[in-house]
């Protein structure tokens, strides 16, 4: 074999060791994020009809914001508010129903009901606002803890994430208690619902998430 002819074989082993080494194209590679909120849509005929969370967090790059109680909005580009649509179908922040807080003896957890039927269109909604324009991968972690014997299952309550993929196209991904990863809470009597930056991305795909 001439040396030119075995240039050329080493190079092209090498180029064959590189493309295996290299990290494949991640399927997160631009899309950002242009929402996310917590939704409760499932009525009293499927379930409780109501669910009680504390320890919301979202988690960006690392860095954690925790909500804990009302107005709880303070040292971080995120906010949080309660909101809501529809019959009998809201989301607030309640006393004495939570746990132990900073301020004072208020105990606040957020509440979000919906009770009427599951088919009427409306939803206890909760908005949380500063990660617009963010890449999907900063988000590295969501969790909350609902408190035993409130409702937690498929799609209610879920994550409502909203991105935009790289062509422009939106899709909404939800991210249900049922199918997040459950651990004990920060007291008895509440489970904490977690999902990882691995989890997260996984279900971010063209098309978005799977309808509950």
């Amino acid at each position: 074999m001439t040396s030119t002819n075995t240039r050329a074989v080493w190079l092209a082993i090498a180029l064959a060791l590189m493309a295996r080494d290299a990290p494949a194209q991640s399927a997160l590679d631009g899309v950002t994020i242009s929402g996310l909120s917590i939704v409760f849509d499932e009525g009293i005929d499927q379930g409780e009809g109501f669910v009680f969370l504390d320890n919301v967090t979202v988690e960006v790059n690392g860095v954690a914001k925790v909500w804990t109680f009302a107005g709880d909005n303070a040292g971080s580009d995120l906010t949080l508010h309660p909101s809501g649509f529809g019959e009998h179908s809201f989301a607030a922040w309640k006393a004495q129903q939570g746990q132990a807080d900073s301020i004072g003896a208020a105990n606040q957890a957020l509440y979000l009901q919906k009770m009427t039927a599951t088919a009427t269109i409306a939803a206890g909604v909760v908005v949380i606002d500063g990660l617009e324009g963010l890449p999907a991968s900063s988000l590295t972690a969501l969790s909350w803890e609902h408190r035993d014997g409130g409702h937690c299952g498929a799609g209610a309550p879920r994550w409502d994430l909203s991105v935009q993929d790289a062509s422009g196209g939106r899709h909404t991904i939800f991210l249900g208690c049922a199918a997040a990863t459950h651990t004990p809470g920060s007291a008895p009597g509440w489970t904490r619902d977690s999902y990882a930056a691995e989890g997260i991305g996984s279900i971010i795909k063209v098309g978005g998430g799977t309808p509950p």
